[in-house]
């Protein structure tokens, strides 16, 4: 609602004989603008106590984690550390990860898959569903062991329709244990036409 749509609600409220009175109009104005600021400087206070939500409040969020603020930084990657730093993981276990990654998923159902022997784990989501998809990155990288790897699968809901010829490289690499002067980083290829 206006400023105007105000004043003239407040002066279908009051005697008639204060409709010829401009000053009165003007009191009424000055004291339902300065309510409308508050109003809105409380909605701007409230949404600095969610990290959520949070904008200049961010630093505060941010201090309060020992994490330090880098205002280059977009909102959505400052908010993704507070969110990563808040859930506390102290053990990175699949019921802890599969609550990172619901975090970031809107009806939360995302999806844990571990892959065994290879220090990676993925998590799968609706790309219709997710919040912040560098977001999560960045708290998973935030909370996850340096030793394991985070891979994102996206899935959705409709039908997928390949009109071309699509090429998928699968290329696998040597890791540090396996790798030897004069080796390519390559340990094979395979080349995938769909």
């Amino acid at each position: 609602m206006t400023l105007e749509e105000r004043v003239e609600a407040v002066m279908q409220l009051v005697p008639s004989y204060y409709d010829t009175s401009q000053v009165y109009r003007d009191v009424l104005t000055a004291i339902l603008s300065e309510h409308q600021r508050n109003a809105e400087r409380a909605l701007d206070l409230r949404a600095q106590l969610h990290v959520q939500t949070a904008t200049w409040g961010l630093k505060y969020w941010e201090f309060n984690y020992n994490l330090s603020t880098i205002e280059t930084d977009s909102y959505e990657l400052r908010r993704a550390r507070v969110m990563a730093k808040r859930a506390g993981l102290s053990t990175f276990t699949k019921p802890e990860a599969l609550r990172l990654a619901n975090m970031y998923s809107v009806p939360q159902t995302a999806r844990f898959r571990s892959i065994p022997r290879t220090y990676r784990f993925m998590t799968m989501h609706n790309i219709d569903h997710l919040v912040s998809f560098d977001g999560m990155i960045e708290a998973f990288e935030e909370m996850k062991p340096a030793h394991m790897r985070h891979v994102v699968g996206l899935y959705t809901d409709e039908e997928l329709i390949i009109e071309d010829t699509v090429s998928v490289n699968l290329n696998t690499y040597h890791t540090v244990n396996e790798f030897r002067v004069g080796m390519t980083p390559i340990k094979s290829q395979e080349r995938m036409v769909l």
